[in-house]
């Protein structure tokens, strides 16, 4: 199964609350919500508009707000673990949104990514502020300390075959 176009979710079920979940069309992203813990699913192509739409994130951050603010179930993050997706029901994955932002999310890779109550609102408080910048330090000191690895490993490499050439003699 491939990932989903706009509007190919028929029937999705909360991850939580096991209840059927709201389907909302957002400045043009899919989200499907649950009223009594606040989650919320966004499709594939909602959660990229999430990082790159300003107009989107705005528009979401209102609709979770709103959301969060009603929600009549609480959701133990210690007890959390790994959700089905609300979509097709298998297993997802916990990820912290854009590698740095400190906010776990459930992520399917053929359906989209689920939010729990009030993770949307904490999402958007990071791309607000520096976080794709965070994201990028980060990355960058990644892509450093995996270059001195591989000139380290080259290093062991020659160490080795010059030992096997002079075994040889």
């Amino acid at each position: 199964m491939g990932p989903t176009t706009p509007r190919q979710i028929e029937r999705a079920v909360c991850p939580r609350a096991h209840g059927s979940l709201v389907h909302a069309e957002i400045h043009g992203g899919h989200v499907h919500a649950c009223a009594p813990c606040g989650g919320l699913f966004l499709e594939t192509a909602a959660s990229s508009a999430l990082i790159e739409d300003a107009s989107f994130r705005e528009a979401l951050t209102v609709f979770a707000a709103d959301l969060d603010s009603k929600r009549t179930e609480q959701v133990d993050g210690a007890k959390v673990g790994y959700p089905p997706c609300a979509a097709c029901g298998e297993g997802t994955a916990r990820k912290n949104f854009e590698r740095v932002s400190g906010v776990m999310v459930d992520v399917c890779r053929n359906h989209g990514t689920w939010f729990d109550g009030g993770e949307v609102i904490r999402v958007v408080a990071f791309l607000a502020g520096d976080g794709l910048s965070r994201k990028e330090s980060f990355e960058a000191r990644e892509a450093e300390t995996l270059g001195r690895e591989r000139e380290k490993i080259k290093e062991i490499e020659k160490k080795i075959q010059a030992r096997d050439r002079y075994r040889k003699f």
